[in-house]
């Protein structure tokens, strides 16, 4: 898209990019073995709790980029921005892990 035509819809367009920006995050949080969940968490997530994407975000599909984005050399990608809140995770407060204890019927 040009940057005409961006400033003609930049309402819509933008729409696009915060709904891409949250399917992207929600995708990359689920890692691949629950990606069988993603199509049920995206239809329960009311867009109203939709998150804006922070103003350096740059989407990976080239559909949803806007004209400063073919431009802009410094970006944010959203695995970057889910690998940077899941270091801010502190640690279990487990020193040792938790036994489990397996009953078994014989």
């Amino acid at each position: 898209m040009n940057e005409k035509e961006y400033k003609d819809k930049k309402s819509y367009y933008d729409y696009q990019r915060v709904v891409q920006y949250n399917r992207e995050i929600i995708q990359l949080a689920l890692k691949e073995e629950h990606q069988d969940m993603f199509n049920h968490v995206w239809g329960c997530l009311p867009s109203e709790n939709y998150e804006a994407p922070p103003k350096d975000w740059r989407p990976a599909d080239k559909k949803y980029w806007i004209p400063k984005d073919y431009i802009r050399t410094t970006f944010v990608s959203s695995k970057e921005i889910i690998d940077r809140n899941l270091e801010a995770i502190p640690p279990l407060p487990f020193r040792h892990k938790p036994k489990i204890k397996v009953f078994t019927y014989e």
